[in-house]
């Protein structure tokens, strides 16, 4: 039987995405996004465009003003420019 290590070193891309980088998403979003983790979530990413679905109006609208800062925030944890843009579903 194969660990869970095991298995995902053997599943080095995810849909054209490196796993790693799947998993440094998910890491960035919820250090840099800790006061909004309650109302929004990670839903895709597709394209260098990361999808995100808000449950308040509110916050999405305060997330869409503040979309440069988050963008530079998050990009911040990759090599090179991983996310070009922020979309709401």
């Amino acid at each position: 039987m194969k660990s869970v290590k095991e298995i995902l070193l053997s599943y080095t891309v995810f849909n054209g995405i490196k796993i790693e980088n799947l998993m440094i998403l998910k890491k960035a979003w919820e250090e840099e996004m800790k006061p909004f983790l309650n109302m929004c979530e990670l839903y895709s990413y597709e394209k260098k465009n990361l999808f995100v679905k808000v449950k308040n109006p509110v916050i999405k609208n305060e997330i869409f003003l503040r979309k440069d800062d988050i963008l530079k925030r998050l990009n911040k944890y990759f090599k090179s420019k991983f996310i070009k843009d922020i979309k709401f579903v």
